[in-house]
């Protein structure tokens, strides 16, 4: 099981109100660079 750094589960929090399904609705700037940049955390830390 994947353990998340807290800087993941902040980033987290700004985006999470805006999830639809599995893509982002009517969501902020900031919110959809959180979204963006805890992807690229999931890519490049999936061992």
């Amino acid at each position: 099981m994947m353990k998340f750094p807290n800087e993941f589960l902040e980033k987290e929090k700004i985006y999470m109100p805006y999830m639809v399904g599995c893509h982002l609705e009517n969501a902020p700037p900031e919110a959809i660079q959180a979204y963006k940049e805890n992807m690229e955390w999931i890519r490049n830390n999936n061992d």
